[in-house]
C-alpha cells in the first residue's frame, strides 16, 4: 500500500533550552536523558499519583525535543510541564497550529519523498523538502507499517501531496482517517483520551518494554509505577480482540459508542475502547480494557450475548494481525 495520510490536527509540543531533557524526564516513564539526538521513542506522562495524563512519541534533536500525540491529547501534558519545569532553563511551545503533518506509507511514496529531501532513510532528522521547505522527519510508530511522518511549515502540505501523488511510479492515494484507524488498531497502538484515560496506570496499557524505564531517576508518579512492577501484575489490561457478532446482531449498534464486556452473570468486566472493520464483514477488531480475572470465564459484548470475542495480549494481537 502506498498512501498519504493528512494528520495536520495532531498535537505537537516543542521543548527547547539547555534543560529540555531534564524537564521532560521529570514527568516521563521513558529515560529521556539517555536518548541520543535524532532518535525517537514513546513514553507515558504521569502525575503525582502515577496515573497517565499523556501518551506520546518523543523525537530528539541537537537543540530541541518534539513530543507528538493524537489531537488535543497534550493539553494536560503542556500544563504540567509548565508547572513542574518553572525553575528549569527550558521553553515549552505548542506548535500544532504552525505545522502541517503527513504520514507516508509504502516504499514508492517514501522513495519519492527521499528524492526531494535528499535523504536515504526514515530516521529522525531535520530535513528540507525540495531543498526549500524546512521540517522534521521520523519513523511512524503508530502503525508498525514502515511509515514516515513529515512535519513541515503550515501551508506546505498541498504542494507536497500533489508532488508525491504525481511523482513517477508512486501509485499512491490519499488515505482516510478510517483506514489509518484500522492500521493503528492492528498495531495495538493506544490513543490517549480513547484507549487510555486519566484513571489508567501505565502498566495497564501493556507497553512496559517500549515505554517504561525501571532504572531511571525520579519522576512524578515513579513510586506507584515501581510498586506495581514489584507486585508483578495489574488487575486490568488493554488487550486486542477479534469479535464475531451473532448474525442477529443489528449492525447499527456495532459502532455506537463505548461498549461493555460482560460475563455470564451480566456483570461488566471490561470496555471496548477502539473498534474497526476488517475485510471480513462479519468480523471486527479492536482494543478493550479488560479485567484479567474475567478471562477465566466466558465473556461477551453486552449487545451481543450470542457472538464470540477472543482477547489477545497486545504483542500476540500485533503478530496475529500481520
Amino acid at each position: 500500500m502506498n498512501a498519504i495520510f493528512d494528520q495536520t490536527d495532531w498535537s505537537v509540543l516543542r521543548i527547547s533550552g539547555p534543560d529540555r531533557a531534564k524537564s521532560l524526564n521529570n514527568m516521563s516513564t521513558q529515560d529521556i536523558k539517555k536518548m541520543l539526538p535524532e532518535t525517537s521513542s514513546e513514553t507515558f506522562i504521569t502525575n503525582l499519583q502515577g496515573k497517565t495524563i499523556g501518551f506520546c512519541t518523543v523525537h530528539t534533536f541537537n537543540d530541541e525535543i518534539l513530543i507528538r500525540s493524537n489531537p488535543d491529547s497534550l493539553q494536560h501534558v503542556s500544563q504540567a510541564l509548565a508547572k513542574y519545569s518553572i525553575f528549569d532553563n527550558s521553553s515549552i511551545e505548542d506548535i500544532t497550529s504552525e505545522i502541517d503533518q503527513l504520514v507516508l506509507f509504502g516504499e514508492s511514496v517514501q522513495q519519492s519523498l527521499f528524492s526531494f529531501t535528499k535523504t536515504r532513510t526514515d530516521q529522525t532528522q531535520k530535513i528540507h523538502y525540495d531543498q526549500t521547505v524546512p521540517g522534521y522527519q521520523f519513523p511512524d510508530q503508530l502503525t508498525n507499517h514502515n511509515g514516515v511522518v513529515l512535519l513541515v511549515p503550515k501551508g506546505s502540505k498541498d504542494s507536497i501531496i500533489k508532488s508525491l501523488l504525481h511523482s513517477d511510479n508512486t501509485n499512491a492515494f490519499k488515505g482516510s482517517d478510517q483506514e489509518f484507524e484500522r492500521l493503528r488498531i492492528r498495531n495495538a497502538w493506544p490513543i490517549y483520551g480513547q484507549d487510555i484515560l486519566i484513571d489508567n496506570l501505565p502498566q495497564e496499557i501493556d507497553r512496559d518494554a517500549t515505554s517504561i524505564s525501571f532504572n531511571k531517576g525520579c519522576y512524578l508518579g515513579q513510586e506507584t509505577v515501581a510498586r506495581l512492577d514489584a507486585l508483578g501484575h495489574v488487575n486490568r489490561l488493554l488487550m486486542g480482540f477479534v469479535w464475531k457478532p451473532a448474525e442477529s446482531t443489528d449492525a447499527s449498534v456495532k459502532f455506537s459508542g463505548t461498549k461493555n464486556i460482560q460475563n455470564v452473570e451480566g456483570q461488566t468486566v471490561g470496555q471496548i475502547r477502539s473498534i474497526a472493520e476488517t475485510s471480513n464483514p462479519s468480523e471486527f477488531i479492536g482494543l478493550a480494557l479488560i479485567r484479567i480475572k474475567a478471562l477465566e470465564t466466558p465473556i461477551h459484548v453486552e449487545s451481543d450475548p450470542s457472538g464470540t470475542i477472543q482477547f489477545l495480549k497486545a504483542a500476540d494481537f500485533r503478530n496475529q494481525m500481520k
